[in-house]
């Protein structure tokens, strides 16, 4: 008898060494030959402490300590690893231990006691696949959480990039008020002497009060913009004392180069790969569902009228069960085509999210080359203006200028100077967003 079992469970292994009919996903994706743009592949790497902004550095090491959207998806991966030792649990011997005691018509009290020992062969190694895909899904959590912690890092670099825009604008039409209320008086006094008509002075009092409504209007934008970093801190939010600067950062140099391995550092496009093997090991599970199930069970059981003697002789039994489904309407089946089709339709997800970061990669190579192109004319357009605004006051204060060339020339200057400063926080943004797009380590 025990030969005839050890012949058919070595058949039964035979089997279940059958391949599936569905082949092993292949991270095997054409990447461009050439690449439009191109960047320094080191430069994704330790890249935060390249702003040389310390202040920026201890930002993010407060949210990352405690942000609570960060610390929800650390819930989300300890569940998933629970859900691994669920599923090897299955694959582990289940040992049983139950006691009873009854009284019988006679009077007399039995005590019954029984030790149960179960194990499933899995010869089909289903068990072995449900708990690749606990350890897979693991995984790709683990995975999840470096992409929210580098995207909430980035987030905190883009919104303390704002808040210094905004306090450098600040402080530029702090000087603008102080520049036009100098205006104002020159003005008047002109006026007063009968050099000047009343409409340069009523032009200069709108400017002034003009430029008051603007300040208040930055302040408002100013807070707003520090609400939104002590938020993304955690433990900040409200808080209203964050100490800030008023001088933007340098951004890391940019060389030339080609982005390589962008595969395997996008913490996203690995999550999305190991979901992709997790479903083909779902869709292993569900073809071996149709498969008959082996176990083995053993038993040790007594009953006795004394309990101190419940352990002692009783029988031991050694069962092999067969389990299969004859029929059930076609749902294992159809749990099977689910299964490929979800497969499927993970792979494609994944080839997708694949070539938009290509996409995302050169779209932010290319956007920082603009951006970087668009501050250095800027600057030469900002020096012009500021000359230009020099020469028209001192021509209008010796009589040889009217004061609407003073109040072009104003604007131009301010508005060169206005727009330098943000090219220069477009610039820090748009180098945040290619670090972002080429993953790896911050």
């Amino acid at each position: 008898m025990y030969n005839g079992a050890v012949r058919w469970i070595g058949c039964v292994v035979l089997l279940g060494g059958c391949a599936l009919p569905d082949p092993m996903p292949h991270q095997e994706v054409e990447a461009p030959d050439t690449w439009v743009q191109s960047v320094d592949d080191e430069l994704a790497e330790g890249w935060l402490r390249g702003f040389g902004d310390s202040r920026l550095v201890a930002l993010v090491e407060r949210a990352v300590a405690g942000n609570h959207g960060l610390a929800q998806q650390a819930g989300t991966v300890r569940q998933a690893e629970q859900r691994r030792v669920i599923a090897g649990g299955a694959r582990g011997v289940q040992l049983n231990l139950s006691l009873s005691r009854e009284r019988r018509s006679n009077g007399i009290d039995v005590a019954g006691g029984a030790i149960a020992l179960d194990f499933d062969v899995d010869p089909w190694r289903r068990l072995s696949d449900a708990e690749r895909q606990a350890e897979l899904l693991v995984a790709a959590e683990r995975n999840d959480f470096r992409d929210l912690q580098l995207r909430l890092v980035a987030e905190v670099c883009r919104s303390w990039f704002s808040l210094l825009e905004t306090e450098q604008l600040l402080e530029l039409s702090r000087q603008r008020l102080e520049n036009l209320q100098e205006d104002v008086t020159i003005v008047a006094e002109r006026y007063r002497a009968g050099l000047s008509p009343a409409l340069d002075l009523y032009l200069a009092r709108n400017n002034l009060e003009a430029e008051r409504a603007s300040l208040t209007a930055q302040e408002q934008t100013r807070g707003e913009h520090a609400r939104a970093l002590e938020r993304l801190l955690g433990d900040a939010y409200p808080g209203g004392t964050l100490e800030t600067g008023v001088t933007l950062p340098t951004p890391p140099p940019l060389a030339a180069g080609l982005p390589a391995e962008l595969l395997k550092r996008r913490p996203d496009l690995q999550a999305t790969w190991l979901r992709l093997l997790a479903a083909h090991a779902r869709l292993a599970v569900a073809y071996k569902d149709r498969f008959p199930s082996l176990r083995l069970s053993s038993q040790l059981q007594n009953s006795t009228t004394a309990l101190t003697k419940l352990l002692e002789g009783g029988w031991l039994s050694l069962a092999l069960s067969v389990g299969q489904t004859l029929f059930d309407g076609g749902t294992l089946r159809a749990e099977e085509q689910l299964a490929r089709v979800q497969m499927q339709s993970t792979e494609r997800a994944w080839l997708e999210q694949v070539y938009t970061a290509f996409m995302e990669v050169e779209n932010a190579i290319a956007a920082n080359h603009s951006a970087a192109l668009q501050y250095d004319f800027y600057g030469q357009a900002r020096d012009n203006a500021v000359e230009a605004e020099r020469l028209s006051t001192k021509r209008y204060q010796r009589g040889l200028e009217n004061y609407n060339t003073v109040l072009e020339a104003e604007r131009r200057a301010f508005d060169a100077r206005t727009r330098l400063i943000q090219l220069q926080a477009l610039l820090l943004q748009q180098r945040v967003a290619l670090l972002l797009a080429l993953g790896g380590n911050y």
